[in-house]
């Protein structure tokens, strides 16, 4: 994005491994627009060469993807569908059209608890935290990993019918960065405060961080910081 001077070989790199990712799991399926919005993100105002060179980027991935289409032995294990692979979890365009508020209110309630449960309250805090910075920023990076988190997550709550924890592996990437972002802007924030207190005035700024640090060290000692909630609530 950053560097005038690349070429379309970077692009046509991530459309091979878009391509690969999907052979290798159709839930990858979920990741194709993320590179693309990042990119649309952090382009110049009026600036359309990334437009043509996704295009070849995508292109590069069905082409990556084709001997998978174009197999005559097809899929190796029966009643699978070619693209979604398993029918049976994914709601039909005539079950969209009807709008099963019941199915969606059920897997948003789902993931939730998973959410609670695998990455805890205190980290959840820190994510509206950075989530509520980055806008005020008007950070681009930080918008492409917030859409990064949310994406892949609310196309499962409307198009499931059933899904299993594994699913949101994706998510957790941009979740671990965006809690990093607000842990180090916490810390930030704790430095200053501890700077107005007149008992550490005196002290240097090393030392200043390094009480800054015990502080928030300590911090992650409290329960369920860095472990998993309650399990029992996990379907």
């Amino acid at each position: 994005i950053k560097n005038p001077k690349s070429g379309i070989s970077p692009f046509l790199f991530l459309g091979g491994f878009l391509g690969c990712a999907y052979m290798t799991k159709a839930t990858a399926l979920l990741l194709v627009p993320i590179p693309f919005v990042f990119l649309l993100l952090g382009s110049k105002q009026g600036e359309r060469k990334w437009i043509y060179r996704s295009v070849a980027a995508l292109g590069c991935a069905a082409f990556v993807a084709l001997p998978y289409f174009l197999s005559q032995t097809g899929l190796a294990i029966s009643d699978r569908d070619l693209i979604v692979h398993r029918q049976d979890l994914v709601l039909t365009p005539k079950e969209l059209l009807s709008l099963p508020w019941a199915i969606w209110y059920r897997n948003a309630e789902i993931i939730w608890e998973f959410y609670c449960a695998y990455i805890t309250w205190p980290i959840l805090t820190l994510l509206g935290f950075a989530i509520g910075s980055i806008f005020l920023e008007k950070n681009y990076l930080g918008i492409g990993g917030i859409f990064w988190a949310v994406f892949p997550t609310l196309a499962i709550v409307l198009v499931a019918k059933g899904f299993f924890s594994r699913y949101f592996i994706i998510a957790l990437p941009p979740l671990t960065i965006l809690a990093a972002v607000a842990f180090e802007k916490l810390g930030i924030f704790i430095n200053k405060l501890i700077e107005r207190v007149s008992y550490f005035g005196n002290m240097s700024a090393p030392r200043k961080q390094v009480v800054a640090f015990c502080l928030l060290f300590f911090i992650t000692f409290f329960d369920s910081f860095f472990l998993p909630g309650n399990s029992s609530k996990i379907r």
